[in-house]
């Protein structure tokens, strides 16, 4: 679903500009088009200890090309470039705000291994077995069409390569109207998926899982959704706006977070490392534990 304000959007390297917008089209925006505009640093669950646990587990090389599926602000691009500065990161998201903030952040930051483009994660614009590592958080519950795009994913994976994903799923069953509201957050349908769904999504692509670890969330203060809230709207790229309009930005944002608070304490996350099945299937007698 895309919000009409997308058609009057101008950009160029050094800022985007929403013309015309005005405060009902930022009452209805959902989050992805209203993180894009006020450029919230949207990273995946777990953050920095995600990407570092992907990178160490993956035992990427110094010059590992890596893919991002849903590259939103361009947190986890920006993090892999930065702490492997001899890899090559590419990201991909359908929002152009977003992609222009990403590339701008880089450009901002000095980071020549990473670009980011504007495209559709079922029609990857890349050739086949291009990526050592393809990264798809939690993207893949906002496409309509998963099985094509795993299918993408995996088209562009190197042989030997990697495919993380930190998927988000229930681990209680939500109160409905919690459920439907963030639904109508995101703009996109949700089923009420645990993690065995997101195994074998994957797993019957002949896809083996290797690594895995598994995360529940925090409920947050209200200071805490109210301090974050404030860094948000004190971004100096915000002054453009009039103050009406930043008012109704900071009240839909808000609204978002302690919408999602409650949502994540129904939930929990995986990081999910996948590879192609090896030639060792057999199952193993004698197991054995750390002590």
């Amino acid at each position: 679903m895309k919000n009409n304000f997308e058609g009057k959007i101008k950009t160029n390297m050094t800022k985007t500009i929403v013309k015309d917008l005005t405060i009902s089209q930022i009452e209805t925006m959902d989050f992805s088009s209203l993180v894009g505009l006020v450029r919230e640093p949207n990273m995946c669950s777990g953050g920095y200890e995600t990407i570092r646990t992907i990178i160490k587990e993956s035992n990427l090389k110094p010059n590992a090309r890596i893919l991002e599926v849903g590259s939103n602000t361009g947190f986890s691009c920006i993090e892999f470039a930065s702490t492997l500065p001899n890899a090559e990161v590419v990201g991909i998201d359908i929002n152009p705000i977003s992609v222009e903030f990403s590339k701008n952040k880089a450009l901002k930051n000095n980071l020549e291994n990473v670009e980011f483009y504007c495209s559709d994660g079922t029609a990857l614009m890349f050739e086949d077995n291009s990526f050592d590592l393809v990264f798809c958080s939690n993207v893949t519950s906002f496409i309509q069409d998963r099985e094509q795009a795993i299918k993408e994913y995996i088209r562009v994976l190197k042989p030997g390569g990697i495919l993380a994903a930190a998927p988000i799923y229930y681990r209680e069953i939500p109160p409905y109207p919690v459920k439907s509201a963030v639904e109508e957050a995101i703009a996109a349908k949700i089923d009420v998926w645990d993690r065995q769904y997101w195994e074998q999504s994957f797993e019957k692509h002949e896809l083996q899982l290797y690594f895995s670890d598994d995360f529940k969330y925090i409920k947050s203060s209200d200071s805490e959704i109210e301090n974050y809230t404030n860094m948000v709207m004190s971004q100096s790229h915000l002054a453009e706006y009039d103050e009406s309009l930043k008012l109704a930005m900071r009240k839909r944002l808000k609204y978002f977070y302690e919408l999602f608070d409650e949502n994540l304490t129904y939930a929990g996350f995986s990081v999910l490392l996948y590879r192609y099945k090896s030639a060792n299937q057999e199952p193993m007698l004698h197991k054995t534990c750390r002590v």
